[in-house]
């Protein structure tokens, strides 16, 4: 089971037909456009520059819900954010355990959103049966009173 769950996520999304290799640009220019933006706030608040481009990870995981696309971009995130947001000149560097919290919480937003992501999806399509479960009782109904007639 496992397995064909993966290699069919892998492949595409299930829901929407979108191949992962889209979904992964998609998600490239999610993150930057994210990084240009955290890179407007002061660089006296690196947490508040790596939480907007957290937020954006989180919003790409929760909108697109494909574990292989969100996982793939998770590790560039992390090494641009790391050498243009903490360090200003594009120079990566190893800052001891706040660099593997920032890492961590790039992590936390990608498997919050997917998990967001999937509970909606999992509630549409439940709303999707219940309104098929009515239609088709009202197709009964309407069936029952036309037989009753003739």
């Amino acid at each position: 089971m496992f397995t064909t769950w993966f290699s069919r996520s892998a492949r595409m999304d299930d829901d929407t037909g979108t191949p992962v290799g889209i979904n992964i640009a998609v998600g490239a220019g999610i993150i930057t456009v994210a990084l240009l933006a955290a890179s407007t706030v002061p660089a006296v608040d690196p947490q508040w520059r790596c939480a907007v481009v957290a937020a954006a990870l989180g919003l790409f995981a929760a909108s697109t819900v494909d574990w292989v696309a969100v996982s793939a971009v998770v590790l560039p995130t992390w090494m641009v954010m790391n050498g243009f947001l903490v360090n200003q000149l594009g120079d990566l560097s190893w800052h001891g355990w706040a660099d593997l919290d920032r890492f961590l919480a790039l992590v936390a937003a990608g498997c919050l959103g997917l998990a967001v992501g999937t509970a909606r999806r999992g509630l549409l399509h439940l709303r999707e049966q219940g309104q098929l479960g009515a239609a088709v009782q009202n197709m009964r109904t309407e069936f029952n009173k036309e037989t009753r007639r003739a």
